[in-house]
């Protein structure tokens, strides 16, 4: 009788160490993730897949990834879940960002973009002063027109990321909106706007007119 029970104990507790294994190589996956396009990135720095939302209850979205480079998978670029609001992008449509190059072909340069805007007067530029400091400080920028190209070439993907985040937790993100301010400066009168209309249309537009603007995130 008491072999039978030692038995049973061995059985149970290799069981039990099993199960706890599991659990551990459970949450040792999630937590070292590889980011795809689509994913939640969370406050904690990991990634979750839009259908497994609903059940990381533990976790608290920040940006859905939207760009992932293919030579080293951990990079990528991701987006906000909510728009800041509609800002100008300068106040006066006469005025030249001196550290920022003009009608420039290829720009994937938001980061340096935004700081050149962020070093201007706040009352002058509007838009990229809508980051707080201390979401600057954090790495959010006012992505540019090739970086907004890149995320509305996955737009389907990025908008059923947010209807997850959002049926799970109302009214912490926004839609994403079909017009968006770049950091790209065409020349004194003009910046770049970025539309979801045709194929993600790149275009001037007058620098004192309002338009939608939401920030973005390298991760590395």
């Amino acid at each position: 009788m008491n072999r039978l029970f030692k038995v049973h104990r061995y059985t149970f507790s290799l069981l039990l160490a099993f199960m706890l294994m599991a659990n551990a190589w459970a949450a040792n996956a999630q937590a070292t993730k590889k980011p795809e396009v689509g994913d939640i990135l969370c406050t904690d720095g990991t990634f979750v897949a839009p259908h497994k939302w609903a059940s990381a209850t533990t976790k608290t979205a920040k940006a859905v990834v939207f760009y992932v480079n293919s030579k080293t998978p951990n990079k990528g670029l991701a987006v906000a879940i909510k728009d800041l609001g509609r800002f100008q992008w300068c106040t006066n449509d006469k005025e030249d960002v001196a550290a920022l190059p003009n009608n420039v072909k290829r720009d994937f340069a938001g980061r340096a973009n935004t700081k050149a805007l962020r070093a201007m007067p706040a009352a002058d530029y509007p838009a990229a002063h809508a980051i707080s400091a201390a979401d600057w400080a954090a790495g959010w920028y006012v992505p540019s027109a090739d970086e907004l190209r890149l995320l509305y070439a996955q737009y389907s993907r990025v908008v059923a990321a947010l209807g997850y985040i959002e049926t799970r937790n109302r009214g912490t993100t926004s839609v994403l909106n079909d017009v968006y301010w770049s950091s790209t400066e065409i020349g004194t009168s003009s910046a770049m706007i970025v539309t979801h209309y045709d194929r993600a249309y790149a275009g001037p537009y007058i620098k004192t007119y309002s338009w939608w603007v939401r920030p973005v995130l390298a991760f590395y």
